[in-house]
């Protein structure tokens, strides 16, 4: 199996809406941004997707909370997740439709979409 290069995803404005005033960073109340579940999609066809957040990534509680948000506002199919990972599977399917990462640290060597950049490292 080929190994994919990483797609690293900033939180806030690329997946979420630009974050309205929060109480804290573990109550996410941001909607996604118009075609981000259309976008992994195709992404994970060609990318280890990851999302990370410079403010929230380093603190496991905020981590889950990313992730919980992706549980309420991802597809419709099963999905299965943990501290740091969450995938979704076609019905019948073994195989990860979408899968997820959620790292402490911010991945070297990926392709990041930035809230208003694009940057390569």
């Amino acid at each position: 199996m080929k190994t994919k290069r990483i797609l690293c995803l900033d939180f806030d404005g690329i997946c979420c809406t630009r974050p309205k005033k929060r109480e804290g960073y573990d109550i996410l109340p941001d909607l996604p941004t118009e075609g981000l579940f259309e976008f992994l999609l195709e992404a994970y066809k060609v990318f280890d997707i990851v999302v990370y957040s410079t403010v929230k990534s380093r603190c496991p509680s905020s981590r889950t909370a990313m992730i919980q948000w992706f549980v309420r506002y991802g597809y419709t199919c099963a999905c299965s997740y943990t501290e740091s990972e969450i995938c979704w599977y076609a019905p019948g399917s073994v195989e990860p439709l979408v899968a997820l990462s959620f790292p402490a640290e911010e991945p070297t060597w990926c392709v990041m979409l930035l809230g208003e950049k694009f940057h390569c490292s």
